[in-house]
């Protein structure tokens, strides 16, 4: 879901912590934005609505993403592939070494410089 979407696929809700951005699946078909600040709170305050929307975040944690909330921003749009958390971690050590040895040998290039001189 996160790597076939485009960014155009989310939507502005009010959830319980406030607005979110989500995916714009089968749940977030019934949620939207709620227009005053009574209507939040009404929201915070209705016991209904927490369970609802707590219900709606377990079913995604099970798996049940068109039924659930999927919380997804517009940069999920710039996403290509999922990696593992050791490949990026590798990835990271590997650019700072090239990095690291780059910037060694123009410090080496310095130093012969101004011995020559």
């Amino acid at each position: 879901m996160v790597v076939n979407s485009d960014g155009t696929d989310t939507k502005l809700v009010t959830g319980i912590f406030g607005p979110a951005r989500v995916w714009d699946n089968k749940y977030s078909e019934v949620k939207d934005l709620v227009a005053t600040k009574t209507e939040k709170i009404s929201e915070e305050t209705s016991i209904a609505k927490v369970d609802e929307e707590l219900l709606s975040l377990e079913k995604t944690y099970r798996g049940e993403v068109n039924e659930g909330t999927v919380y997804l921003g517009q940069s999920v749009g710039l996403v290509e592939k999922i990696e593992s958390v050791a490949s990026i971690i590798n990835n990271i050590i590997s650019d700072a070494e090239k990095c690291l040895k780059t910037a060694y040998s123009m410090i080496k290039k310095i130093r012969i410089k101004k011995k020559a001189k």
